[in-house]
């Protein structure tokens, strides 16, 4: 409680500021994404505002309201910022951190929404589990792989 008041910020501002994440999670658990988008939005913004673009809780704002975007189809705007998300994360909390994981598994599967196939693969590979076959969220696995394999097969038909 401390840090905050030597930082010039009210706790209280703060956890507005963590209600709204919660409230946006609910949202997108309720498939409701454009509410979503809003809280995330928000607090994206309050974050980096007060802590700056480094601050975990910014970045994984960011993360999540690229996911809301993309839930809407708003794919363009989404891989922007998964993006810029990914790389942001990658630096501050390193390749293997849960965030940077889903940064590039979000970037990934837009890009493939996106019919960018060859893009979407890139981001995968780029990935420092691909050469071991395993990624260190379970669940993000099964997402590209199946993404994948139905550009390979596609590309096997074709040609």
């Amino acid at each position: 409680m401390a840090e905050f008041g030597r930082m010039g910020v009210d706790e209280s501002d703060d956890k507005m500021t963590d209600l709204r994440r919660v409230i946006g999670a609910a949202f997108t658990s309720l498939q409701k994404h454009a509410d979503a988008e809003v809280m995330y939005a928000r607090c994206a913004s309050e974050y980096t505002k007060t802590f700056g673009l480094s601050y975990t809780r910014a970045i994984e704002s960011t993360y999540m309201l690229a996911s809301a975007k993309g839930s809407q189809g708003k794919l363009a705007e989404s891989a922007r910022i998964f993006e810029e998300v990914a790389e942001r994360s990658k630096r501050v909390l390193g390749p293997e951190h849960f965030i940077t994981l889903g940064c590039q598994e979000g970037l990934s599967t837009v890009l493939f929404r996106l019919e960018k196939p060859d893009e979407a693969e890139a981001v995968y590979q780029q990935h420092s589990y691909y050469e071991a076959g395993a990624w260190a969220r379970p669940r993000a696995c099964p997402t590209i792989r199946v993404h994948l394999r139905k550009v390979h097969c596609t590309r096997r038909t074709i040609r």
